[in-house]
């Protein structure tokens, strides 16, 4: 039992001063070069920031969101041969409703709508 102890205040004391050497040493220099984008030495062409629409990024999380609850959902109904409400346990008809609510509250505000974004 002291072995661990040692050892875990052994590691909480190097973190400890790994975190304050790397705060007393860093470089508080900022080139531009570094943060310029790089393309073979050439000076770029375009603007480095490429703009994107704000309602494809948003349609695309919240079918990423409900992509992976669904897929989620999927072994629980491949484990069950009635589908059928009364039969499903509580912590999926818990899940359930979250994923209907979470979807009641993306149409409430609009963000399920392409033009109003």
């Amino acid at each position: 039992m002291m072995l661990i102890t040692n050892i875990t205040s052994l590691m909480i004391m190097l973190s400890i001063v790994l975190i304050i050497l790397n705060w007393i040493m860093k470089k508080n220099k900022n080139m531009m070069n570094k943060f310029n984008i790089f393309e073979c030495g050439f000076q770029p062409f375009n603007s480095p920031r490429i703009t994107f629409s704000l309602p494809y990024f948003m349609i695309t999380l919240i079918f990423l969101i409900f992509d992976i609850e669904i897929s989620l959902i999927f072994p629980f109904i491949i484990s069950n041969n009635k589908i059928e409400l009364i039969y499903l346990n509580p912590l999926m008809l818990i899940f359930i409703i979250c994923l209907i609510k979470g979807l009641y509250i993306e149409w409430m505000n609009n963000a399920l709508e392409w033009i109003n974004l």
